[in-house]
């Protein structure tokens, strides 16, 4: 049921074939009848876009989470960015803080191929995707350096709130591998 939440495709194409098949049956026969069931129809299709608008699947969240972290990195704040890392992932906070203190990223876009897998029973959720980052890293002379890769954001649910517990990053075209 969680697919019809996360996209109004298919309450929109089902409700218009529906809504257009009851207008032809009423230009078809006259019956004032289809008229309420084309009425009906829209109305449901209406209602069921609007509960789309409003329900805030899981899998919803993450990607929410993970454009919030690509807006976070292009402000250079060092501490909304290590809010989204999991206080059971001490070595991963070690390495993002250590990461963070040696470049200024100038921007940061997580490319349109983001997948989502969420794992409700078990609190869990990953996130797929490509991105690039402009960034100065001075220590190792670089300026504008495009940092092009492919990324596997591991999520765990704590405290009401997706956090990254690991990740792994790689060339955008090959084998994924941790850091």
């Amino acid at each position: 049921m969680e697919w019809l939440f996360e996209n109004p495709i298919p309450a929109l194409a089902t409700g218009s074939i529906l809504t257009a098949l009851a207008v032809i049956s009423l230009w078809q026969t006259g019956r004032k009848l289809f008229l309420a069931l084309a009425l009906l129809c829209a109305l449901v299709t209406a209602g069921l876009c609007i509960m789309e608008a409003m329900i805030v699947t899981p899998g919803e969240e993450v990607v929410d989470r993970v454009h919030a972290l690509a807006a976070d990195l292009e402000r250079n704040l060092p501490a909304p960015i290590l809010a989204y890392i999991s206080r059971r992932s001490p070595d991963l906070l070690d390495y993002a803080q250590r990461a963070l203190s040696e470049v200024k990223i100038h921007d940061a876009v997580a490319k349109r191929n983001l997948k989502v897998e969420v794992f409700p029973g078990r609190g869990l959720a990953t996130a797929t995707f490509n991105a690039v980052i402009v960034l100065d890293a001075p220590n190792h002379d670089l300026t504008n350096y495009r940092h092009a890769r492919a990324y596997v954001l591991n999520f765990r649910f704590e405290d009401g709130a997706w956090m990254i517990s690991d990740f792994r990053e790689d060339s955008p075209v090959g084998p994924r591998r941790s850091p």
